[in-house]
């Protein structure tokens, strides 16, 4: 991510974030669905903030599964502790650019944070670092490229990048190891799903 500023300003926002970001629910899960079924899976939540997927992603893997929070600011993730308690959660403050699991996901998703990572490039090598041979990438917004680029623009400036075409990322994953699945550049969504080859 572009580290050390959006760490400050997410830690800035922490306490206030669940009235800043609005998430609705069929909205989250449509997003979700290209993932199917990851009852017993490893998930990473890469850019968890304060963990609005978790009680999605902790009740698909259900009890025998296991979901990792991953976010760069401390007090995001304190907050998300704070709200979200299950068995087969766990939290983790790290830089995912940099970041190495000593166990290998079998999905990963990166919700509504991706602007915020500086080199899309290395996240595609963290994500073929940390996914098992097969695994699932999730980058993922209920919202449009543009009306993203347009709301970074204005409320983040130099903690944000901007989104790229979904066709574009797709293709920088392909030359990264992976297989490209979706690439949905939409009004209202913006989605680019690809398997670890």
């Amino acid at each position: 991510m572009l580290s050390r500023e959006a760490a400050a300003f997410f830690d800035r926002l922490a306490g206030d974030w669940d009235c800043i970001a609005v998430h609705p629910r069929e909205r989250v899960e449509s997003v979700l669905a290209p993932l199917g079924d990851l009852a017993g899976r490893r998930v990473l939540d890469v850019g968890s903030g304060t963990g609005v997927l978790l009680p999605y992603l902790s009740a698909r893997v259900g009890p025998s599964g296991r979901v990792l929070a991953l976010d760069l600011a401390p007090r995001m993730i304190e907050e998300s502790r704070r709200k979200h308690r299950a068995p087969n959660l766990a939290f983790e403050v790290a830089d995912f650019l940099d970041w190495r699991s000593d166990e290998a996901f079998d999905a990963l998703v990166a919700y509504s944070c991706f602007p915020h990572f500086d080199d899309p490039g290395a996240f595609w090598d963290s994500a073929a670092r940390n996914l098992a041979p097969g695994g699932l990438a999730l980058v993922a917004h209920i919202e449009g490229r543009e009306r993203i680029n347009a709301m970074h623009g204005k409320r983040a400036p130099g903690v944000s990048r901007l989104l790229p075409p979904a066709f574009e990322l797709a293709r920088l994953a392909e030359a990264r190891g992976f297989e490209p699945l979706e690439a949905t550049d939409e009004a209202e969504r913006y989605l680019v799903l690809a398997r670890r080859k």
